[in-house]
C-alpha cells in the first residue's frame, strides 16, 4: 500500500511544483515544507496517517483504506484492495 501512496503522491507534488511560482523568496521553501521530499515508500507515512477502512466485499474491492495528508484537511488518498492487492489510488476532496 505504501508503493501505491508514494507514487500518487509523487505525482501530486510535482503537480504542485510546476503551478508554483518558485522564484518568489521564500516560495521554494514553502514548497518543501508543505511536500517534503520523500522517496522510499514507508516515509509516506510521515505525509498520511489511516484514518478509516472501508469494508465492501464486492466483486471489484475488498476494502478502501482512506488515508488523510498532511498538507490538506479535506483531502484524503484512499487505496482500493481486493484479494490484499491494490486495485486503485484515488484523490479525494
Amino acid at each position: 500500500m505504501a508503493v501505491a501512496l508514494l507514487g500518487e503522491y509523487l505525482s501530486i507534488r510535482a503537480d504542485e511544483r510546476s503551478q508554483r511560482d518558485l522564484t518568489v523568496p521564500g516560495a521554494t521553501e514553502d514548497f518543501k515544507s508543505d511536500f517534503p521530499e520523500i522517496d522510499r515508500p514507508e516515509d509516506v507515512w510521515n505525509v498520511s496517517k489511516l484514518c478509516r477502512v472501508e469494508v465492501y466485499g464486492s466483486k471489484q474491492v475488498d476494502f478502501v483504506f482512506d488515508h488523510m495528508i498532511s498538507w490538506a484537511d479535506d483531502h484524503q488518498l484512499n487505496v482500493a484492495v481486493k484479494d490484499w492487492r491494490v486495485v486503485e489510488v484515488m484523490k479525494e476532496g
